[in-house]
């Protein structure tokens, strides 16, 4: 561990020697000191800005109500010293334009930093690799910002489930079996350490295995282009398994506001509905996909039934008005998943469907069995999103009900 000065932990903090030795005063560090010390100066400089009593703390600190050397172990990482240099610097020094670093702060859901401001070094790590990046893609400024976008939210709220869980299950349990604060305090660091690490391999196993599964997916859909293009067939099935999704827009904000108990409840609810509505028509849900489903059916009749009840149903579940869309032909199954171009399909044809729709491919409607109680109402040829040419597609309905009913509401 790097032991630090009092005017080198007052620099690489961010504030003023006489602020250190002050809460050193108090009794709310201890030499020597060490980068973790960041942490704790940041943390005491914060309260006394808030017009919370150092003063006071440190009685609480004495009275062995309170402890300091917690946040050592709470935060993640050491301190984060800052650097020598400041914000514009380090974006002339990587040919960051001073917007787009903003821009990418704003994504990321960070305070938005001044240009004269001094950098972390978690800071300095971050644009460096930004422009590492640029460089390695060949991206311009919009590519770069772009290229952050989508990971600002997500992280954020991955952040804070982590926390909530932690106060739920670990503190709260604590608190309940009597542990004094002092104790649980003290107690709580070791059990972070061990838990964010846990945390953190499983964020980036589970990261890396949705990469792999996306470019595997499309792999498989280069190969069978080239399979096309060079005029190869593949074996006819004398069964041709369908895949449907299942889309509930805005199912992750409603359980965002709904509340932790209540999230859940809607959560068991729809994973009850659709497994249950599946294997109903000789299918399996695949997985989840925050605000839908993906399915696979061993024929295109099953998956349309299955759609349409599902559809039906969701919201007298208490679930947001749901469509599917659903395509039929081979698929390459891999470690519990399904990839090819038939999968492709059937995700673009949900994302045209209307609330309270089902809508399918000219496949499936090749391929419905003769006593199958489905219609199909044409809607035309249909140009989706990611694709070049238009796709004719069908509305997909029980044989008791009228083609044309609703046709004022649902028709694209």
């Amino acid at each position: 561990m790097i032991e630090l000065t009092t005017d080198e932990l007052a620099r690489q903090s961010g504030t003023t020697t006489d602020m250190v030795e002050r809460i050193a005063g108090l009794g709310l560090l201890e030499a020597p000191f060490s980068e973790d010390d960041i942490h704790r100066v940041r943390f005491a400089e914060a309260l006394d800005t808030a017009g919370i009593s150092l003063d006071d703390m440190a009685k609480l600190v004495s009275a062995g109500e309170y402890s300091f050397r917690f946040i050592g172990a709470m935060f993640p990482g050491t301190g984060w010293p800052l650097t020598e240099s400041t914000f514009a610097e380090l974006a002339r020094e990587y040919d960051l334009p001073w917007d787009a670093v903003r821009q990418m702060y704003t994504n990321w859901g960070l305070a938005s930093p001044d240009p004269d401001q001094r950098a972390r070094e978690d800071d300095l790590d971050a644009l460096r690799e930004r422009a590492e990046m640029r460089d390695v893609a060949g991206l311009d400024a919009d590519g770069l910002i772009a290229a952050t976008r989508f990971y600002g939210d997500p992280v954020r709220r991955l952040a804070a489930a982590n926390v909530g869980f932690f106060r739920e299950y670990v503190m709260e349990v604590m608190r309940a079996r009597g542990v004094p604060r002092r104790e649980l305090l003290e107690e709580l660091g070791p059990i972070t350490v061990r838990l964010r690490g846990y945390g953190s391999r499983l964020r980036n196993w589970l990261y890396d295995r949705h990469i792999e599964s996306m470019i595997f997916q499309g792999a498989i859909e280069e190969v069978e282009a080239a399979l096309d293009d060079a005029g190869y067939e593949r074996k006819r099935s004398t069964r041709i398994p369908a895949i449907a999704f299942l889309d509930l827009g805005g199912f992750t904000r409603m359980t965002q506001d709904a509340g932790d108990d209540a999230a859940a409840d809607l959560a068991t609810r729809l994973v009850a509905l659709v497994r249950r509505a599946a294997s109903s028509y000789d299918g399996e849900v695949v997985k989840l996909l925050g605000d839908g489903v993906m399915f696979h059916f061993s024929h295109s009749d099953g998956a349309v039934a299955c759609g349409l009840e599902l559809v039906d149903a969701a919201e007298g579940e208490g679930l947001p008005p749901a469509r599917a869309g659903v395509h039929a032909g081979p698929v390459v199954f891999r470690d519990g998943d399904y990839f090819g171009r038939t999968v492709n399909l059937a995700s673009r044809i949900v994302d045209y469907a209307r609330p309270r729709e089902v809508l399918v491919s000219e496949a499936v409607v090749g391929a419905a069995g003769e006593g199958a109680e489905l219609g199909f109402d044409p809607i035309g040829e249909i140009t989706l999103r990611g694709l070049t040419n238009p796709v004719p597609l069908y509305r997909a309905l029980n044989r008791d009900s009228s083609p044309g009913k609703g046709a004022d509401t649902l028709s694209p």
